[in-house]
């Protein structure tokens, strides 16, 4: 889509581009839960679900950042989908640097989305691809490349047509190829920002869905 794309995450040089088409987290913490050795039980799914990821950072840090990027993307077409909603979006921001770029693109995006009273849906054919994880030399920082297919669209949520259908604000197809930027700390993985490197305009040019 032009300025919002539906099937991935995308926020380059502060500014935020929605995309809808990937996996859902409906149950998630405002924060991801920390590394830290700890007695408690996890209070949500999102915890579970970070705690699995910081457990597969020990043994292979790329499978560790490839589930942060999938559930971040998640995350993100849930907050798309449900921009008004201050607990799907303080989910998304949790997997974003406080402060940060990526962070404040977001915020910014999905704060203007409600206003607007739009919000997006998922395409039948979008999809997104992880194409390379890179891992910084000291463990802390790691790069992901990925190519979203995105066929979803915006509407309106607040007007419809005379049979009732929710009136399109954007339905571009587009696939784009990003890369984004995290950060490994005592909170776990956090993106800090994304960075478009590609993008085509009416057509498919990602690769197939099967993952590396």
């Amino acid at each position: 889509m032009a300025a919002t794309a539906l099937a991935g995450l995308v926020v380059a040089c502060g500014s935020a581009s929605t995309a809808t088409s990937g996996v859902d987290t409906s149950a998630a913490s405002a924060k991801p839960a920390t590394t830290t050795a700890s007695s408690a039980t996890p209070t949500s799914a999102a915890e579970v679900e970070q705690n699995e990821t910081e457990g597969l950072l020990q043994a292979d840090p790329r499978a560790s950042l490839r589930s942060a990027q999938v559930a971040a993307t998640a995350a993100y077409r849930a907050a798309v989908a449900r921009p008004g909603s201050k607990e799907t979006v303080a989910r998304l921001l949790a997997w974003y640097v406080p402060g940060g770029l990526g962070h404040k693109g977001l915020a910014a995006r999905m704060k203007n989305l409600a206003a607007d009273g739009f919000a997006g849906r998922l395409g039948p054919k979008g999809y997104q691809v992880i194409e390379d994880i890179q891992i910084g030399a000291s463990g802390s920082n790691g790069a992901v490349t990925i190519c979203t297919y995105d066929d979803g669209v915006l509407y309106d949520t607040h007007l419809s047509d005379a049979d009732g259908t929710p009136v399109i604000v954007n339905d571009d197809v587009v696939s784009r190829r990003t890369v984004t930027h995290w950060v490994h700390h005592s909170d776990g993985w956090q993106q800090t920002v994304a960075n478009v490197i590609e993008s085509w305009h009416g057509a498919n040019h990602c690769p197939a869905k099967a993952l590396p």
